[in-house]
């Protein structure tokens, strides 16, 4: 029986790594047996998310703009798309189809089981997600977050709230959870512990660059800040001027880094113990799946630490709550900024207070 070995997520656990890796090295996996295709969408994305719209409830942002919003007939092309891959994979002599897709964390568990019973029912369905310590998950969720909008998202625990939908993946395949943590990967490394999964041998492979390099604090707060300036009604969406002083930021703290200690992105201690203290869904992650967080260890030795009332869905106002920010470091970053011609706030001083 053909294995088919779908990567589903969760977002922000290096899936653009796993998806870069598989794209490179598609022909050498077919060697082993891995079949890999991206299947081609009008974004031209090298992955298979375009495939979760079949089970989708509603087009997603990301594809609504090029596709407009017509359920119906997107959930028509995803699962055209499907199929095509399928033909494409059984006229080969590979015994694994490889999927990868963060997105499909949000399908409905429902049509996606029903499509398997339809569709997949000749393969040995593997499926595969990564889970992250809640505290760096948010703060993850946050840089990307910040790359669309003027605004900080509500805190709080609903975003590592998966211990339901990943045992309701049970209807689909066997579920393999492993924590996106350098301390518990194969090799300390996303890519070779997904490669462990498919249980291939990646040595001498192609090993892209990191996809998705990180800023300091303070470049998360003068992104923030250029925003505010230039999009204070909106829209909330990814715009070209906020990848290209990503980049900018990226370039100058990399010039400096002999000469400025940039702060690496960490929630406050408070907040950070809040997110990682919730004993329910911790305590269902551990009877329902068998995981625990390597950080945090058995939830019975966990007590809940902060005031739900005070701190869950609260927005709040700067950064700089949420963050630790070095004031030197920010105010030599935006100098370098400004010197380059990126428009920043003159209200607002290389310190980040209001005038």
């Amino acid at each position: 029986m053909p294995r088919l070995v779908l990567h589903a997520g969760l977002p922000k656990t290096g899936s653009t790594s796993i998806q870069q890796f598989l794209n490179a090295n598609a022909s050498a996996l077919g060697d082993q047996g891995v079949f890999f295709r991206p299947a081609a969408d009008r974004r031209n994305r090298r992955d298979h998310n375009f495939l979760a719209m079949a089970f989708w409830n509603r087009v997603q942002r990301i594809y609504s703009d090029r596709y407009g919003d017509d359920l119906e007939r997107r959930q028509g092309d995803s699962r055209a798309a499907w199929i095509r891959l399928l033909d494409e994979f059984r006229r080969t002599d590979h015994d694994t189809l490889v999927i990868s897709g963060e997105f499909f964390t949000r399908s409905g568990i429902g049509p996606m089981t029903e499509f398997a019973r339809e569709h997949l029912d000749d393969f040995d369905i593997h499926v595969v997600f990564y889970l992250r310590q809640p505290s760096t998950h948010y703060v993850s969720w946050l840089q990307q977050h910040l790359k669309g909008s003027n605004k900080l998202m509500p805190f709080g625990r609903k975003r590592s709230h998966w211990a339901r939908m990943l045992r309701m993946w049970n209807q689909v395949g066997d579920v393999s959870v492993r924590e996106f943590s350098r301390s518990t990967l194969v090799g300390g490394d996303v890519v070779d512990d997904f490669a462990s999964e498919l249980g291939v041998d990646i040595s001498g492979f192609e090993r892209p660059a990191d996809a998705n390099e990180s800023i300091s604090a303070e470049g998360m707060d003068l992104l923030l800040e250029h925003r505010r300036l230039h999009w204070p009604q909106g829209p909330d969406r990814i715009m070209p001027e906020s990848l290209e002083l990503i980049g900018r930021i990226r370039s100058i703290e990399a010039a400096l880094a002999d000469q400025v200690d940039f702060t690496p992105v960490r929630l406050r201690d408070e907040l950070a113990a809040y997110l990682d203290s919730d004993v329910d869904e911790l305590t269902k992650l551990d009877r329902t799946l068998g995981f625990r967080y390597s950080a945090i260890g058995d939830p019975a030795d966990v007590s809940p630490i902060g005031d739900p009332d005070q701190l869950e869905g609260r927005v709040f106002d700067s950064l700089d709550q949420m963050v630790a920010i070095d004031p030197a470091a920010r105010a030599r970053l935006r100098t370098e900024l400004v010197s380059a011609g990126v428009r920043l706030d003159p209200d607002v001083t290389a310190t980040g207070s209001a005038r």
